[in-house]
């Protein structure tokens, strides 16, 4: 028994050492930093509480003694299940979770809630302005002078290959499947190379779809499962056999010409124009 206990104990410290290391070096978030950070980003959050006030005022009256008391707690409690199925209770609970899980360094776990929320509440300015935040906050950082010199040699590169080289890259596939933050950071990277504005720059999801967004166009949409990822475009045979490109038909419901197979970020590099022209068109658009 008391070798039983001990085990039991150990784990639990364990546990606890554990809870203790991952928050060690945050700060505790109190009501205020939540609420502070919800006005400076434009967050409303306040729909989440109302059901929670017509629960207490329902639960009141049907305790109570009189009848009159406790048909009104039975009409409240209607009212507080239909604000609980209400779209702007989730909304808020989403966008309160995503702000906590953003103020805990817990990137990943915002971006799982802000994903969460409904396409409509995707098209305001704050979500935007919050997700933009959350993706910053996500991709690998590089100083000023270090990105400087990331650009020279890419560009002494791009000079420097063969066409042979290219074909050879083209073929290889990739080790590791990419991940939506490579395709988000190889984009921004070649609109900065090319000096477009990225203030209105951000990424989203649709479905199964990674789309890179302008303002609320959709300028580039990808497919990243493991074992299909591609680009959709609405590229023509022209410019398909120019780029040596390996393509198929895109789906009628996808709404685009082909789909080009993602082998490599160089596949991403070798649409350049494309990415570029597509991102202008839809800038001139708002």
């Amino acid at each position: 028994m008391k070798t039983g206990m001990r085990v039991n104990n150990s784990r639990s410290k364990k546990k606890a050492n554990a809870k203790k290391n991952k928050y060690s070096d945050v700060e505790i978030i109190t009501e205020e930093h939540v609420r502070t950070f919800e006005k400076i980003h434009d967050l409303d959050t306040s729909p989440r509480i109302t059901p929670f006030i017509f629960l207490i005022a329902s639960i009141i009256c049907i305790f109570s003694t009189m009848t009159i008391l406790i048909y009104m707690g039975i009409v409240l409690a209607t009212i507080t299940l239909i604000c609980f199925l209400r779209k702007s209770y989730w909304t808020a609970h989403r966008y309160r979770q995503a702000v906590l899980m953003y103020l805990q360094d817990d990137y990943d776990g915002c971006r799982k809630y802000l994903n969460k929320i409904p396409k409509q509440e995707k098209e305001t300015e704050c979500y935007k302005e919050f997700l933009s935040l959350v993706n910053d906050k996500i991709a690998p950082k590089t100083d000023k002078g270090e990105e400087d010199s990331i650009k020279e040699d890419n560009l002494k590169k791009s000079d420097d290959i063969s066409i042979e080289e290219k074909n050879n890259e083209e073929i290889t596939a990739c080790e590791n499947p990419l991940t939506d933050m490579d395709v988000y950071n190889e984009v921004k990277e070649i609109l900065s190379e090319n000096r477009r504005d990225l203030t209105k720059f951000y990424m989203t999801h649709t479905d199964d779809y990674c789309d890179l967004c302008v303002s609320s166009e959709v300028f580039l949409r990808a497919k990243l499962k493991e074992n299909n990822q591609y680009v959709l475009t609405n590229l023509n045979g022209e410019d398909i056999k120019r780029l040596n490109l390996n393509v198929e038909n895109a789906a009628k419901e996808e709404n685009y010409n082909v789909r080009v197979k993602l082998n490599s970020k160089g596949i991403i590099r070798k649409l350049t124009t494309y990415i570029i022209q597509e991102y202008d068109n839809c800038s001139v658009r708002y």
